[in-house]
């Protein structure tokens, strides 16, 4: 069966290929890994492709950024939309309603943007705080792929035909 997804080579090889292309057309590969020159990237561009060919290749850059963060941006909105609506999430009732007018999750969305946005001023004015906000960070993702399991999970009485059923299946 086909996925629809792209396999993980297709965004893995791309970027060995461009890391392979800056080594490639460093012209002095010796500086850049003893790190006198600390930002190699910007020299290799202007060698390689000129002023113009730069100013092309980082809008592209920027521009395949943004998209990123839209697409991570709108895929967060609907499951903080779909944990809520499932009742599984704090603030279920507000974060579950959809907006009339534009038929999204707005009340996901703007949670989604606000909390980094905080999270990002905290940070700006306590630097130290970004490893534990980080720790936590991954601590909570690994809790909401946990919730939905819990939450999932048959809960039949030990004696009942559909446990053994389910049981046998399982071997």
């Amino acid at each position: 069966m086909l996925s629809s997804r792209p396999p993980i080579s297709a965004s893995g090889l791309p970027a060995l290929f461009v890391f392979i292309g800056y080594a490639l057309a460093a012209l002095d590969l010796a500086s850049i890994l003893s790190g006198e020159d600390t930002n190699p990237i910007p020299g290799i561009l202007q060698n390689a492709v000129g002023a113009f060919g730069t100013k092309i290749v980082l809008d592209v850059i920027v521009t395949s950024f943004i998209a990123g963060v839209m697409s991570q941006q709108a895929a967060a909105s609907r499951i903080v939309f779909s944990f809520a609506r499932d009742n599984m999430f704090p603030g279920a009732r507000v974060f579950s309603s959809i907006s009339r007018r534009h038929r999204v999750p707005m009340n996901a969305l703007l949670g989604v943007n606000v909390a980094p946005l905080l999270i990002f001023v905290f940070v700006y004015y306590s630097p130290d705080s970004l490893v534990k906000i980080a720790a936590f960070q991954m601590l909570a993702g690994y809790a909401a792929f946990m919730m939905v399991v819990l939450r999932r999970r048959p809960r039949l009485p030990p004696d009942s035909k559909a446990r053994s059923r389910l049981h046998r299946t399982r071997r």
